[in-house]
């Protein structure tokens, strides 16, 4: 998505929903929902990360989930602990990406749990 030497990325959490949390006055049109899994409500929070260049390597994947940890901390400061799920390109799936999470998510406030590789197809 976007020109020429811009890249954007989606990534999307589902974070347990607050019992006192309201979708409806919370981030209006910023694709905010909720999902019932296992009878439980969880947000859907959509966070965008633009990039001023098309690399996709190591760098740019744990300075993006970084940017978006923190901002995920500063919405919901309860959340302690996540896990991921990513297809299985090259950045996501190299070692210095595994390595450098753990640290990524520990300046976020957040523990990375689990990264899952899944490749569809």
């Amino acid at each position: 998505i976007g020109q020429a030497g811009t890249s954007i990325h989606i990534l999307y959490f589902l974070v347990k929903k607050p019992d006192d949390f309201s979708v409806s006055a919370a981030r209006d049109g910023d694709g905010l929902g909720v999902v019932v899994i296992a009878d439980k409500d969880f947000l859907v929070v959509p966070h965008r990360v633009m990039c001023d260049d098309n690399k996709q390597n190591y760098f740019h994947t744990l300075a993006g989930l970084e940017m978006s940890l923190t901002n995920l901390k500063r919405e919901f400061t309860h959340l302690e602990r996540v896990s991921l799920l990513s297809d299985g390109a090259a950045n996501y799936d190299c070692t210095a990406t595994k390595i450098g999470m753990h640290e990524v998510g520990r300046r976020a406030g957040i523990i990375i749990a689990e990264h899952v590789i899944f490749e569809a197809g």
